[in-house]
């Protein structure tokens, strides 16, 4: 949406939602090609109940991990 109000290239955010759908529905057809239809469906929404919640608290990880990894120091203000 800022790209739009400032007429930038909005190609990005189509990538990222279109490989998105596509990721999405590979899961789909995986869980449905192993199971029946119902159960696919089923496991498929159990799986994105908890792998969202869990990218979040893995993101926030890698983060962390990087940050201790590059062995930044704190900064002091002194005045």
């Amino acid at each position: 949406m800022k790209a739009l109000e400032r007429g930038g290239d909005i190609l990005n955010g189509q990538l990222l939602m279109g490989i998105g759908v596509i990721v999405i529905l590979i899961v789909v057809y995986s869980n449905i090609k192993n199971t029946s239809l119902v159960f696919g469906v089923l496991i498929t929404i159990f799986q994105q109940l908890l792998y969202i919640p869990l990218s979040v608290f893995a993101f926030l990880g890698v983060l962390l991990a990087l940050a201790m990894a590059s062995g930044t120091k704190p900064v002091y203000k002194i005045n």
